[in-house]
């Protein structure tokens, strides 16, 4: 008698447990949506083509003097832009080299220091973005900052 009612309970709990799984399921995307992809393919190549390109900004360095000592950073950076403004940014850039680094050098001169510990440094990329931005020709052409190498030279 007792083994029948243990065995009737662990039924009962699996037929929960396999409702319950069933109705909470996200279903498996379908073939057509796990098939989707973005851009286009180059059928010389063989692979797919990249609709943005990395720009190198500038290799900057700039002090901080926000704390009682002064810190020189070493930054490079490049800005995302989509292909068709490649070529456009790039000029922006050799354009306007010195104005630039100006404008980064003093961004991180009044950044405060803790900024520059976070792991993804995202409140230094969005004023770079700011600063790339207010001399783009156009809006929206700057995609995104990217900062590869971030470090400190000195701390005096």
């Amino acid at each position: 008698m007792m083994l029948g009612l243990l065995v009737g309970v662990m039924l009962g709990e699996a037929l929960v447990v396999f409702v319950l799984v069933k109705t909470f399921m996200v279903p498996p995307p379908s073939p057509a949506a796990a098939a989707g992809v973005s851009g286009t393919m180059n059928p010389a190549e063989g692979k797919q083509a990249v609709g943005d390109a990395e720009v190198k900004v500038a290799q900057l360095r700039a002090q901080n003097n926000k704390t009682q000592k002064t810190i020189v950073y070493d930054l490079t950076l490049y800005a995302v832009v989509s292909e068709s403004d490649r070529e456009t940014f790039t000029r922006l850039v050799e354009a306007n080299k010195a104005r630039i680094e100006d404008r980064f050098a003093r961004v991180v001169r009044n950044m405060d220091p803790d900024r520059f510990t976070e792991p993804d440094l995202a409140t230094l990329r969005n004023q770079f973005k700011f600063e790339l931005e207010r001399l783009a020709e156009k809006e929206g052409m700057i995609k995104e900052v990217l900062i590869p190498s971030a470090s400190v030279l000195r701390e005096d």
